[in-house]
């Protein structure tokens, strides 16, 4: 979420000061396992519910929008990342990279809080889900 939230200010700096910026996400790498985690329980929670519609189905898109955040990551996100040497060289797209590597972030952010709402959606009262849905539709 802070990625989407942060935008509107990274978009716009300065290419020395982009890349001092970029400095803070060296190292998030090596927390990836946790996605592994994550879909292994999204996944299980809709195999042992596959007769509860109700908990299945919420589960089947909370896993659904996971693979859409790691498919804009592959797509987007790590080749920017490669081809900046993790933000530690400056190609002469520099300033395409960073808008790819922007709104890719911006666009797993929107995936991961979407998979967050189903996995909630299945928990909560008739009343809290018409609730989440007007507040999702305004």
């Amino acid at each position: 979420m802070a990625h989407l939230l942060e935008l509107p200010n990274k978009i716009r700096l300065a290419r020395n000061d982009y890349f001092v910026v970029q400095k803070a996400y060296r190292g998030w790498d090596r927390l990836a396992f946790l996605l592994l985690i994550q879909l292994t329980a999204i996944v299980s929670v809709a195999i042992m519910s596959r007769h509860e519609p109700s908990v299945f189905w919420p589960a089947v898109v909370s896993a659904l929008c996971l693979l859409g955040a790691q498919a804009v990551f592959w797509v987007y996100t790590y080749p920017a990342n490669v081809a900046t040497k993790n933000w530690t060289g400056i190609p002469d797209n520099w300033e395409m990279l960073r808008t790819n590597w922007e709104y890719s972030h911006a666009a797993g952010a929107v995936c991961q809080v979407s998979r967050h709402e189903f996995s909630h959606y299945r928990r909560s009262s008739p009343h809290v889900r018409l609730k989440r849905l007007a507040f999702i539709g305004s």
